[in-house]
């Protein structure tokens, strides 16, 4: 603490990453502009009947009303697209991306797809309905009549042409 006081008595200027420190947990890595921001699956902060699959580096078990909330993910500059990995021997269901809890804003639906397998990984991606940036809290919920719906191993925020 003395140092750094120091440091800006002498009109030195350095700019620190302290997550830990201030007390906050960062589901995300700080971003470059327009970089994609890619937030692993099971780095969730809250969730009603998701489990890790540690040998997968995944998250499964997400059934019809599953839910799983990402706090402060670091988007930095806009983003306007989403991408989520996932992977279904079943018909798969639909992830709303939602700003904020479980009943939040919804700003993306995308159609999850059978892939074959468990583990055999696809990108699904769409357009975020209104661009987003800066830090968020963000929550999937997944819908289908049915029973298992997918596994998921990661979601990216990107800034892609054509929006």
């Amino acid at each position: 603490m003395f140092l750094l006081k120091s440091l800006l008595k002498a009109n030195i200027y350095c700019v620190c990453f302290v997550a830990f420190i201030s007390g906050c947990a960062s589901t995300s890595e700080p971003t470059k502009p327009n970089n994609p921001i890619t937030v692993h699956a099971t780095s969730f902060t809250d969730t009603n009947k998701a489990k890790i699959e540690k040998q997968q580096k995944s998250v499964g078990y997400i059934k019809d009303g599953t839910y799983l909330t990402f706090e402060q993910v670091q988007l930095g500059e806009e983003k306007n697209s989403i991408e989520i990995a996932a992977a279904t021997p079943t018909q798969g269901g639909t992830v709303e991306v939602r700003l904020g809890d479980s009943q939040g804003e919804i700003i993306a639906n995308l159609k999850i797809n059978k892939t074959g397998k468990w583990y055999n990984w696809q990108t699904f991606s769409g357009r975020l309905n209104k661009p987003i940036k800066g830090q968020q809290k963000i929550t999937l919920v997944f819908t289908s009549g049915k029973n298992w719906l997918f596994n998921i191993q990661s979601i990216t925020f990107k800034n892609s042409p054509g929006n």
